[in-house]
């Protein structure tokens, strides 16, 4: 598994904005690029789950390398 400070440099890497929030119980994470700036918010409640965090924050960095400007 990929380390959380690896994952936090990549976002550093290619100017990708991380942020905290409270989300809906349903809703680990999501990715938002509108034209000009990348960000992944993942849900306040991934703090204390370290496992689930890395995974959920690598999946958001993988819609980043999927856009089509990529």
């Amino acid at each position: 598994m990929t380390d959380y400070s690896d994952l936090v440099s990549e976002c550093d890497r290619y100017n990708i904005r991380l942020a905290y929030n409270d989300l809906d119980d349903q809703v680990n994470g999501f990715f938002i690029y509108n034209g000009n700036c990348s960000t992944i918010v993942l849900s306040n409640r991934l703090k204390d789950n370290l496992p689930l965090r890395n995974v959920v924050l690598a999946e958001e960095l993988g819609h980043y390398h999927t856009l089509p400007l990529n």
